[in-house]
């Protein structure tokens, strides 16, 4: 598997964050002392059974009705995937990339071909949820965004069942402040401030382009994997040209001094495979990105 972010994946569908891609959380139901104690504090609350869960990067907080295990949490360039009985979603600090409308939502849904979207409106902001199939079967999308303590925050995954999309839904609706300093609200992810030490650029017969800057280390077998696709690889400070770019794509160690990998593409249909490597996709709609 080419260690690059975009090469290879037009066309495909994937799976973003359910089933098994995310870790598995610890699952307290078996610990008959814990899940005792919350059973009989939420009954005497009148509160449904679940589970508060904190972000505290972010100082906020969501309710997860109906889940007693404990959360896992991966820090995804930015942005935070809670995974749990269930629940799988992302949280961030909205960027400037992020839609922050319905309409700018469903614009942006119609990359995946959207059925059966629909949209509430909220006291701080708006949830949308649609779906579609692909390859591999049905996939369930939610997006919103939320106002909250004068920052916004995005909600979002794509899973492999309805059920899932509405505990999903539920998380996103209950988030707010937990009084917590919000250090990363509203920092937009940036690429680093590095020069990369190659490039591969490729350009498909469709005339899409897939053009991946190669920071801090360049695995054995890239130059020819790029080759095999009929790319250009460059070693040297060369960066990607921008014009016309939909979407950029980072690796995980894209912050600090870490090796990192950032693609560029001309093509929607790769966000969904960006998303499931566990990377940051930021829309561009043609605009140059922030260095």
């Amino acid at each position: 598997m080419r260690s690059h972010p975009l090469s290879g994946l037009a066309g495909a569908t994937f799976l973003l964050i359910g089933g098994a891609l995310l870790p598995a959380c610890h699952d307290r139901s078996a610990d008959a002392a814990p899940a005792e104690a919350g059973a009989t504090a939420a009954a005497a609350s009148n509160q449904p059974a679940g589970k508060v869960i904190k972000l505290a990067k972010l100082g906020i907080e969501g309710f997860a009705a109906g889940i007693t295990a404990d959360p896992s949490f991966t820090d995804v360039a930015g942005s935070t995937i809670v995974t749990c009985g269930g629940l799988s979603v992302g949280v961030a600090a909205a960027t400037d990339g992020d839609p922050k409308t319905i309409a700018a939502a469903q614009d942006e849904s119609k990359a995946f071909n959207p059925k059966n979207f629909k949209s509430e409106a909220l006291a701080d902001g708006w949830i949308v949820t649609y779906d579609n199939v692909g390859g591999g079967g049905p996939n369930f999308f939610v997006a919103a965004r939320r106002e909250i303590g004068g920052h916004a925050y995005s909600c979002e995954t794509m899973l492999a069942s309805a059920e899932q999309r509405d505990k999903a839904v539920a998380f996103c609706k209950t988030l707010k402040s937990s009084g917590a300093p919000a250090a990363q609200a509203g920092a937009a992810p940036q690429p680093p401030a590095r020069t990369p030490l190659a490039r591969c650029y490729i350009k498909f017969a469709n005339g899409n382009v897939d053009c991946t800057e190669f920071y801090g280390k360049v695995d054995p077998g890239e130059e020819a994997s790029c080759k095999e696709l009929g790319g250009a690889f460059d070693r040297g400070s060369s960066t990607c040209p921008h014009d016309g770019v939909t979407g950029r794509c980072e690796s995980v160690g894209r912050a600090g001094d870490g090796p990192a990998t950032i693609g560029y593409a001309t093509g929607h249909e790769v966000k969904e495979g960006c998303l499931m490597r566990g990377f940051n996709w930021l829309p561009l709609d043609g605009k140059t990105p922030a260095r």
